[in-house]
């Protein structure tokens, strides 16, 4: 006992000297360093709350469970290692070291991140496979019916007078960027396109119709939007929390929630910002909680709770391009899942797929509604492309090279890359390319593509990183809101009516992007190590209901890894915002299926 007691102590040194090594290496990474120091000393943590027990990671556990959490676990320390890519390579090139001396460095850097990485994920993983059900017994009482409406409208009504509040004091009317205003365009000109979602510039039509109808001008009529915006966050967050207290969760955390739904600042300027990822996130977040409702008999399943999930799922798939196909790839896991327990529910989920399909097909074609161009879904090739020609253009063959000169000025290219987001290349083919033929000879770019990447994997590699690396790595310094209203030509311009509020609402947003405290809160790879995290605790306890509200979540993640504009882009990820609170506690709720 006492030898195996050494044992284990022993075994908790290493474990604790590798996760300090793997912090060290990380303190020069370009992304945010508090979500690294946040998952070492949890993995330490819970590396000593096991102590008592065996050291070995994943033992004791089913075979399927052992796999899984291996396989995360060295998914995480290779996703951490890879986006810090250059932490092992520098002293390859560094000056000041011998090339031998240099290689010998960077390869002993990441093995350290490698097994850093892998110690850190497995002692998370594991404690929540062997402790995480004992620890959460306490997290649920008895489901409470009484207090759920209660708790809706103070909740609702809490968040949607903050953010009127800084609407009309401060920022009114609203947030607009470039693409708020080209939405407004198209609505004010009746040519459309579906590059912004067609069905949300009609929420925006009728809304700033009737606005200007009753106010007469422009200014009023985007208020009433970022009103009506305001209301729908605010009850999807007060129905999320209003869940959560039926489900028994404890007062403590209840008010947790509330609070943070109220006071994070995406959620405060998001509802008065003229996007449609606002919205999206809304209805993915209102769906999965009535689809969740539903499958472990929360509340009443009665037709208005149907219409609901109906009308959130229709949303979810129209107001994204990737919706749809989010929620298509989805519903094979869903039918595997549920399929014999509630085929009504699998039912209502084929319906609202065929019914998003025609809408977002056949009528908007029949109405003439232009489709996204090509080069727009061709981020990832068109970066990966980018560098190569960079860094390697004259590598490439003639016959490359004709061919890429018929959809692309080859020579600039060096000049409109970067590396961080897409858009100036898309911008050039959009300028000096055919994209026509791009579309008509698609087989045999895609032969040009993989054979300038079998010819440079290294430069792929790294224009695949640096553009997705936000969305699967710590966190990073990018813009979240826009602070502003675009240029114009109908007269929609910034009123203060209260410089105080004004200020202070600046003031408190500065705040979370300087502080090392609170960057984690709005840090979206570390956002998305969680949810797999919880993802994980889900479907290792057997909740499967609570493991579905995770598969979406995650698709969604990586249709952003292989077409995203922009390396870290706050709002494209918002959706996981919207509901985070009911993810960090759904996979610990029992309940009745």
């Amino acid at each position: 006992m006492r030898e195996n007691r050494l044992n284990n102590d022993k075994k908790l040194f290493f474990q604790t000297a590798l996760i300090f090594a793997w912090l060290a290496v990380l303190k020069d990474s370009d992304a945010y360093y508090s979500p690294y120091l946040i998952m070492g000393l949890a993995g330490i943590v819970f590396a000593v709350l096991r102590n008592s027990k065996t050291q070995r990671f994943f033992s004791g556990e089913k075979r399927s469970v052992r796999i899984f959490g291996v396989l995360l676990s060295v998914l995480f320390s290779l996703a951490v290692a890879a986006a810090n890519y250059s932490l092992f390579t520098e002293p390859l090139i560094s000056s000041s070291l011998g090339e031998i001396t240099g290689a010998v460095y960077g390869i002993v850097l990441l093995l350290i991140c490698l097994a850093g990485g892998y110690t850190v994920c497995g002692s998370i993983l594991s404690f929540l496979c062997e402790c995480g059900e004992n620890e959460a017994s306490n997290l649920f009482g008895t489901e409470r019916k009484g207090s759920s409406v209660r708790i809706f409208f103070i909740t609702a009504v809490i968040i949607a007078a903050i953010d009127c509040c800084v609407l009309f004091l401060g920022k009114y009317p609203g947030l607009l960027t470039e693409d708020s205003i080209s939405q407004i365009d198209q609505l004010m000109s009746g040519t459309y396109s579906n590059h912004h979602p067609y069905y949300h510039t009609m929420i925006i039509k009728l809304c700033m119709k009737l606005g200007f109808a009753v106010f007469k001008n422009y200014n009023a009529a985007v208020a009433v939007y970022c009103v009506f915006q305001i209301i729908v966050v605010a009850c999807t967050f007060g129905y999320a929390v209003s869940t959560l207290n039926r489900m028994g969760l404890s007062t403590k955390y209840i008010l947790i929630c509330i609070l943070w739904y109220a006071l994070l600042p995406c959620h405060i300027l998001y509802s008065i910002t003229v996007w449609k990822d606002i919205l999206f996130g809304a209805t993915v977040t209102v769906f999965l909680i009535t689809a969740f409702r539903i499958l472990k008999g929360i509340g009443s399943c009665s037709i208005p709770t149907w219409i609901l999930l109906v009308v959130s799922g229709i949303g979810a798939c129209l107001l994204r391009t990737n919706g749809w196909i989010t929620f298509f790839a989805a519903f094979p896991f869903f039918c595997l899942l549920f399929f014999k327990k509630n085929r009504k529910l699998c039912g209502a989920f084929l319906g609202i797929l065929a019914v998003s399909f025609i809408l977002k097909n056949p009528v908007l074609d029949a109405i003439g509604v232009s489709r996204t161009d090509t080069i727009e879904s061709l981020s990832i090739p068109a970066q990966q492309i980018a560098r190569v020609i960079k860094e390697c253009k004259d590598d490439l063959t003639d016959e490359q090279r004709e061919a890429l000169d018929k959809i692309v000025d080859v020579n600039h290219v060096y000049l409109w890359y970067s590396e961080f987001i897409s858009n100036p290349v898309k911008d050039l083919v959009r300028l000096t390319g055919d994209q026509e033929y791009l579309r008509s000879h698609m087989k045999d770019y895609l032969r040009y593509y993989i054979e300038i990447g079998l010819a440079h994997p290294k430069q792929y590699f790294e224009a695949w990183v640096e553009e997705t690396k936000g969305y699967w790595n710590s966190g990073y310094d990018y813009w979240i809101v826009s602070d502003m209203v675009s240029e114009n030509s109908y007269g929609i311009t910034r009123t203060v009516r209260s410089p105080l509020i004004a200020s202070l609402t600046d003031q408190y947003v500065n705040l979370f992007g300087g502080s090392e405290l609170l960057r984690p809160l709005q840090s979206i790879g570390f956002y998305v190590w969680i949810m797999i995290f919880l993802a994980y605790a889900a479907f290792v306890q057997g909740r499967k209901e609570a493991g579905f509200l995770f598969i979406p979540l995650i698709i969604y993640v990586a249709s952003l890894l292989a077409a995203t504009p922009v390396f870290a882009e706050f709002r494209y990820t918002y959706l996981i915002f919207c509901i985070f609170p009911f993810l960090v506690f759904s996979p610990f709720y029992k309940g009745e299926s």
